[in-house]
């Protein structure tokens, strides 16, 4: 039903179909507002015509809904795709800590091999470290400062001689160089950027230095024979004299977890959403809320709920993970692994009830968006195909907040911002940032910053509640919330 008010403070009311006959004067002016179909008459005497003015033809709805979703498109997607579109530039921010512990001929020969590798072309930058322990490397790639180091061993020259000397089978040549990593920090950024390339240097390094040694001791008269008598009791020192050992501080063995913090965050964002629109629907009483506070005191009852509802999704998320091969260390690992990604769930519900509050054609209206569009956009175009631009966007309102939900929070949980452009660098404080880094230090064992990643989860979580509470629209008079719904679906 429409209702249709005069000039005189009089007003009726017509049902949805009928037919009606308006009799304009000089004194008078009746409209109807139904979506994009206006009656006005503005006349001079009884009986004249009344004008019908019509939206933009069908092609044209098409054409903004087209342009509509095609900028959303290249948005987000040309946000998320940036990330990772100039990695191998920006390797040389990769560090790997060389530490020389030995004062002889291989010590030296690796720090000065370090030094001829230039960063940039894919490789990572190596810096020369003075410090004298082992334990200062290692704790460099534990607790992230460097991505990877190389040990040059104590007296490993020395030792080399020695064995040479003594003619020692058992010598292990491996002990001269130790390469620390730890996967845990970042799988595949890892295998791909430092183990693999550094791996591939030190063995290039190893192969040339160890041909270099077995030449020249064997051309020297004071040490040719050592060389002849290894030949015969100890060929390994001439094969390989030289060579190196790895340390992956924490291994990444756990096979679903590249896909569970891919497609698997991923899903939990998908699941949250269609839980929320499930809340949503359940909890919407046959009358609306009358004042601001029962719409209020009607979202604390949806969040009661979707609290709820994450809070089993997230106990099924950790009961998969455990049946995919998941060995959590103990009960409380698996306990907070449950809770980390619930605290997200949480989090991302209401952010998708402020974005339902939020983008509300209430509110599009209110604001008087659509001139602002009209300008922007559609300089020459009409108000109404502005007007429909925004319906266009409403319509693509569901996917639009799961695909910034996805994107914004996948720049920092899905890449390494170190490879990416300094733009990008907010992804760190993404939720699903911390909730990925939590994820790593639980089922990895490795570096623990779960109480930043817990705290941050919780600020998030709590901000976008207070969010979602405070956007909670406002309702309106009974005529004018028909008034807008007519207006809506039309």
């Amino acid at each position: 039903k429409t209702q249709m008010a005069s000039t005189n403070n009089q007003s009726e009311t017509f049902a949805a179909g009928q037919c009606v006959f308006i009799d304009v004067t000089a004194e008078s002016q009746a409209s109807l507002d139904k979506g994009q179909i206006t009656i006005t008459k503005e006349a001079d005497a009884p009986g004249d015509a009344v004008n019908v003015k019509k939206g933009p033809p069908l092609f044209v709805k098409a054409a903004l809904a087209s342009l509509a979703i095609s900028i959303l498109f290249y948005v987000m997607v040309f946000i998320y795709l940036g990330v990772s579109s100039n990695q191998t530039g920006y390797t040389q921010n990769l560090e790997i800590a060389v530490v020389n512990l030995d004062d002889g001929i291989i010590g030296k020969a690796f720090v000065a091999f370090a030094r001829s590798l230039q960063a940039g072309n894919g490789l990572p930058t190596f810096n020369v470290l003075s410090s004298t322990s082992y334990d200062d490397a290692r704790n460099r790639v534990a607790d992230a400062v460097s991505w990877g180091a190389v040990v040059v061993q104590p007296n490993a020259w020395n030792n080399l001689v020695a064995a040479f000397q003594t003619t020692d089978n058992t010598f292990v040549t491996s002990s001269a160089i130790q390469f620390i990593y730890d996967e845990s920090r970042f799988p595949t950024v890892v295998a791909s950027r430092v183990s693999g390339p550094v791996r591939a240097l030190i063995t290039a390094f190893c192969q040339n230095i160890s041909a270099s040694i077995v030449n020249k001791m064997g051309s020297d008269p004071s040490t040719s024979a050592s060389v002849s008598a290894a030949a015969v009791s100890a060929p390994r020192l001439l094969s390989q004299p030289v060579w190196f050992t790895e340390n992956n501080l924490h291994p990444a063995t756990v096979q679903v977890a590249t896909f569970g913090l891919t497609v698997g965050m991923i899903l939990l964002v998908v699941f949250t959403w269609s839980s929320w629109m499930a809340t949503y629907g359940m909890t919407t009483p046959a009358t609306p809320p009358a004042t601001l506070e029962e719409a209020r005191a009607l979202f604390l009852a949806r969040f009661v709920v979707i609290t709820w509802i994450t809070f089993c999704i997230s106990l099924s998320f950790t009961f998969i993970w455990q049946a995919l091969g998941a060995n959590f260390p103990s009960a409380a690992a698996w306990v907070s692994f449950w809770l980390v990604h619930w605290l997200n769930m949480v989090n991302y519900g209401m952010t998708f009830a402020a974005a339902t509050h939020i983008l509300t054609f209430q509110k599009v209206r209110k604001f008087n968006i659509r001139n602002v569009v009209a300008v922007v956009l559609f300089v020459s175009c009409r108000t109404s195909a502005s007007f429909h631009f925004l319906s266009c966007l409403q319509l693509v309102q569901a996917p639009a907040a799961i695909l910034f939900m996805i994107i914004f929070n996948g720049v920092g949980a899905f890449n390494e911002l170190s490879l990416a452009n300094p733009f990008y660098q907010w992804g760190w404080a993404m939720p699903m940032a911390h909730a990925v880094m939590a994820s790593r230090t639980i089922i990895f064992n490795g570096r623990d910053q779960l109480g930043i990643n817990v705290g941050a989860l919780a600020i998030w979580a709590v901000f976008m509640f207070f969010v979602a509470f405070f956007t909670v629209p406002k309702p309106k008079p009974a005529d004018q919330s028909s008034s807008d719904a007519s207006a809506a679906s039309s």
